[in-house]
Formats: structure tokens, sequence, C-alpha cells
């Protein structure tokens, strides 16, 4: 059995030396290709980076845009129509207190 096993060992030894040779260079494309990847990889990363923050400015811009408008809704909603009603209501009773003071001043 021991016949068999070195002659085999032997083979699978020089399959793989051959194996080497001829995938040499394309390891050594292979690992350039991966020394390429690095700077391409941290470009990527700071550009992400620039976007995400670029997106956050604009989502802050947009959401005080909006609070605003809100703050700017609510004074025409709540604020005024109040306001107008309580005017509406008062303007005659200032206006009777008015003509009564100028009638009993007489």
């Amino acid at each position: 059995m021991r016949r068999r096993i070195r002659p085999a060992v032997r083979r699978w030894g020089v399959v793989i030396e051959d194996n080497w040779r001829m995938t040499r260079n394309d390891a050594r494309k292979a690992f350039l290709i991966a020394l390429l990847a690095i700077p391409i990889s941290l470009a990527v990363a700071i550009c992400l980076g620039l976007v995400i923050i670029a997106v956050i400015t604009v989502l802050a811009i947009v959401i005080a845009v909006l609070c605003l408008v809100c703050v700017v809704l609510a004074i025409v909603l709540v604020i005024i129509p109040p306001a107008l009603l309580i005017g509406l209501i008062f303007a005659p009773l200032y206006y009777a207190v008015w003509v009564l003071r100028r009638r009993l001043t007489r």
C-alpha cells in the first residue's frame, strides 16, 4: 500500500507545482487588483460620508421649513380667528358703551 501512496503524493506535488507556475501571473494580478481596491473603497467611503452629511443637512432644512409652516398655520388658524371673533363680539359692546358715555356726559 505504501508503494501506491508515494507515487500518488509525488503526482499531487507535481500537479500543485504546475498549477502554481501556471497561475503565478494571475496571482500577481489578483494581488494588484486587491491593492487597487483599498483606495477605491476609501474613496467610496468618503463619498458615502459626504452624501450622508448632505442628506442630514437637507433633512434638517426641510424639518425647519415644515416647523415654520406649522407655526404660521398655527398663528393663522389658532390665534387670528379667535382674535377676530373677540373683536366682532366686543366691538358693538364698545360702541354701545361709547355712545352711552357721550350721551350721559352731555
